[in-house]
């Protein structure tokens, strides 16, 4: 069993930054409703974020959503894109909203074979013309691995909207100190 831990662990720290132990927190009640999904849609610039292997070396991150409707069914096209000094690099997803009208999301990549069974990208808040705060955790063995991110339409963020969306996530009990500022100045 503790070889398990172990590797679940290690896989976790892969994949994740922000390792801790313990459960993830309860976002009951937490999730904002998106009531028009198309007004989500666009360019969001990554304002502040915990740090993740699948956007080292990368500044300038941010992301455009396209809404998509297809025999599949409804979901969001995702472009995720950051600069690495010297080129654009994107990765391509798909996010597919699992309680309507809620933002809770399942959000996959090509290059990556595993699907969540779970919502990965929830947003704790949301003004669709200025600000969005997303939030995932998962745990194995009571290890968890958390990451979130703040998305503006805009390259910069208000530092009295930052304190209110940092306030979001320290009354779960989430602990901000490691968050990364994201350069935008590409």
């Amino acid at each position: 069993m503790k070889i398990f831990a172990f590797v679940a662990l290690s896989l976790i720290s892969c994949a994740f930054a922000e390792v801790y132990y313990g459960s993830c927190p309860d976002l009951s009640g937490k999730v904002v409703t998106v009531s028009n999904l198309e007004h989500y849609m666009g360019t969001w610039y990554e304002i502040q974020k915990f740090s993740n292997f699948f956007e080292r070396g990368l500044e300038c991150n941010f992301a455009q959503y396209t809404l998509v409707t297809d025999s599949s069914g409804t979901y969001v096209n995702v472009n995720n894109t950051g600069w690495d000094g010297s080129a654009w690099s994107s990765a391509y997803g798909k996010a597919v909203q699992t309680d309507a009208p809620y933002g809770s999301f399942i959000v996959t990549f090509g290059t990556n074979p595993y699907t969540p069974s779970e919502p990965n990208y929830n947003l704790l808040a949301l003004n669709t013309s200025s600000y969005a705060l997303v939030y995932g955790c998962s745990t194995v063995l009571d290890v968890g691995a958390q990451y979130a991110w703040v998305l503006s339409r805009e390259k910069t963020l208000s530092s009295s909207i930052l304190d209110e969306l940092n306030s979001v996530l320290t009354a779960l009990g989430v602990d901000i100190s490691d968050y990364i500022v994201t350069d935008q100045s590409c």
